[in-house]
């Protein structure tokens, strides 16, 4: 009974503390906003320009916006049936 217990005594107290590690770590280095992203065009979303910006996080949301600044055409209209 106490090798039980102390097990899951032992358990929670390493999962609590990689917890609170990886929050704080995670966090630190975040000051930056999204508001202090450079403007998306096409000279900053050449790939050598997206892997300046940091955190990850950020980096991730700016290459979002690269990839879906474009517009939607529609393209001709096409017959799809068999044998033709």
């Amino acid at each position: 009974m106490k090798h039980g217990l102390a097990f899951i005594v032992l358990a929670t107290v390493m999962v609590s503390t990689s917890a609170i590690a990886c929050s704080k770590h995670e966090h630190s280095g975040d000051k930056r906003t999204e508001a202090s992203l450079p403007p998306v065009n096409d000279k900053n979303c050449q790939t050598s320009e997206i892997k300046k910006i940091e955190p990850l996080k950020l980096r991730q949301k700016f290459a979002d916006k690269c990839f879906t600044r474009g517009t939607y055409v529609h393209g001709p209209v096409k017959s799809w049936k068999a044998g033709e």
